[in-house]
């Protein structure tokens, strides 16, 4: 295995960000219009809230820098995914790129709908190319018109 599963606290972090959905969802917000979005670990959490067994409806998830830090169910469970974006620096030392491109495999295997964008020299950080792609991926899935 390349990554630990389910490593400590990860469970209680995705029950928080389940809450914090289900908070938005009964303030008003609709669940197409929440998009989880997480860097490193956080991208593991996120991807776990919108995709595993306990999944909760949001509009997309967007994954920086980072993994699946738990297994998905399998596709015949596909219902409704939300769309996945992945963003990795190549020259990343902490979370290896691979990591990146074999969560977005398994995640596309799952039956999400899933982008791979990948920035070269960039280590576990962000960049500006990566910002602007981010605006355009969370303007697509919000439906905005208007240029980021």
């Amino acid at each position: 295995e390349l990554f630990a599963l389910n490593p400590p606290g990860f469970a209680e972090s995705v029950a928080y960000v389940l809450k914090l959905v289900q908070e938005q969802i009964d303030a008003g917000i609709a669940p197409e219009r929440i998009v989880l979005a997480g860097f490193s670990q956080g991208g593991a959490v996120v991807l776990e809230a919108a995709l595993g067994e306990s999944r909760t409806a949001v509009g997309g998830v967007l994954v920086l820098s980072s993994f699946l830090g738990s297994k998905l169910p399998k596709s015949g469970s596909a219902e409704a995914l939300p769309p996945v974006h992945f963003f990795h620096g190549e020259a990343d030392p902490v979370v290896p790129m691979d990591w990146g491109q074999r969560s977005f495999s398994l995640v596309q295997a799952a039956g999400a709908g899933a982008t791979f964008r990948s920035y070269p020299d960039m280590q576990h950080s962000l960049c500006q190319n990566e910002l602007h792609d981010i605006a355009a991926a969370l303007s697509k899935l919000l439906g905005s018109e208007q240029a980021l």
